[in-house]
C-alpha cells in the first residue's frame, strides 16, 4: 500500500496522461483548442466536472489506494491504514490536467466567472464576530483563529458596510497561489452573554474548484457557492488521537480541528 504522497503523485500523473489522451480526441474532432484560454480548456478537458467521477469508476478494483465508494486509502508515516476523501483524489487528478494545460497552451486568461463567489443571508448584527480568513497553513500550537495561518478578508466581514444579505461577494483579495481555502467563522450573539453560543456558532471552509457549485445551510443561515465547495469541520473522533491529550480548548475548537485535519500533510499527520 502506498503513502499519501505517493497516491497523490500517482493520481496527478493519471490526470496529466488523461489530459494528453483527451486532447488527441478533441483535435481529431477539429476543436480549436489553441484559441481557448486555460479556463475554457480545463472545462473541456474535465467535461465540465464529469471526467473525474467517470475515471474513478474504472480505478475501483484496479488500484489499491481507492475504496469501493471512491475515497482514498493510504498508509501514514507510522504504517497505519488511513482513509481520506474523494475530493482529495479529484483535486490531484485536476491538478494533473491543469499542469498539462499550462505546459502546452499559452493563453491563461482568468475571468470573474471562475472566481469564488458566495451569496449569503447573514445579518452581521446577529454575530459578535463574523469573518473569513484566506488560509494557507496550520499552527497546531494554537487554537481559535491563530490555529489557521493566513490573512483576513475585508469583504466577508460584519464590519464591511457592503456586507449585505443577498449580495454576492467575490473572494479574490489575495493571489490564488497564496491560499488554498477560506475559513468562515461566526461567533453568534445568541446565548453569548451566558456562554451558551457554542452550538450556534458558524464554522465552515470554502475550497476553490472552478465550475463547481455548492449549497450550505445551518440554523437560519444559508450560503450558495460558485466555483468551489464547502468543507465541513471534522469531529473530535476524526482528528489524530494525540490532539485529544491537549487542553480541552484545543480539541473542542472547530478552527483547530479543521486546521489540523485539512493541513495534516503539511504538519506530517498523514
Amino acid at each position: 500500500m502506498k503513502t499519501y504522497e505517493e497516491v497523490i503523485s500517482e493520481v496527478e500523473r493519471i490526470g496529466y496522461e488523461y489530459a494528453e489522451t483527451i486532447e488527441k480526441s478533441y483535435k481529431e474532432d477539429g476543436l480549436p483548442l489553441n484559441e481557448m484560454n486555460h479556463i475554457e480548456l480545463f472545462d473541456y478537458f474535465t467535461a465540465g466536472g464529469d471526467a473525474f467521477p467517470e475515471q474513478a469508476w474504472d480505478w475501483t478494483g484496479f488500484y489499491e489506494w481507492i475504496n469501493g465508494d471512491g475515497t482514498i486509502i493510504y498508509l501514514d508515516g507510522n504504517g497505519n491504514i488511513k482513509d481520506g476523501t474523494a475530493d482529495e483524489l479529484e483535486g490531484a487528478f485536476n491538478a494533473g490536467i491543469r499542469r498539462y494545460i499550462s505546459e502546452h497552451y499559452s493563453n491563461p486568461l482568468v475571468t470573474d466567472d471562475h472566481k469564488l463567489r458566495v451569496t449569503h443571508n447573514f445579518v452581521g448584527s446577529k454575530f459578535k464576530w463574523l469573518y473569513a480568513k484566506y488560509a494557507h497553513g496550520c499552527n497546531p500550537n494554537h487554537h481559535c483563529t491563530n490555529a489557521i495561518k493566513g490573512r483576513y478578508s475585508k469583504r466577508f466581514s460584519r464590519n464591511n458596510p457592503d456586507f449585505i444579505p443577498g449580495c454576492p461577494i467575490i473572494l479574490d483579495e489575495f493571489p490564488t497561489h497564496s491560499w488554498d481555502a477560506i475559513y468562515i467563522c461566526g461567533v453568534s450573539s445568541m446565548g453569548y452573554a451566558k456562554h451558551q453560543n457554542y452550538i450556534h456558532n458558524v464554522h465552515i471552509a470554502l475550497i476553490p474548484a472552478p465550475g463547481r457549485r455548492d449549497h450550505w445551510e445551518f440554523e437560519n443561515w444559508v450560503m450558495d457557492l460558485e466555483n468551489g465547495y464547502f468543507e465541513y469541520v471534522p469531529s473530535e473522533k476524526e482528528i489524530p488521537a494525540k490532539y485529544l491529550t491537549l487542553p480541552e480548548q484545543f480539541w473542542t475548537c472547530r478552527m483547530f480541528r479543521w486546521a489540523v485535519w485539512h493541513y495534516r500533510k503539511q504538519i506530517e499527520d498523514c
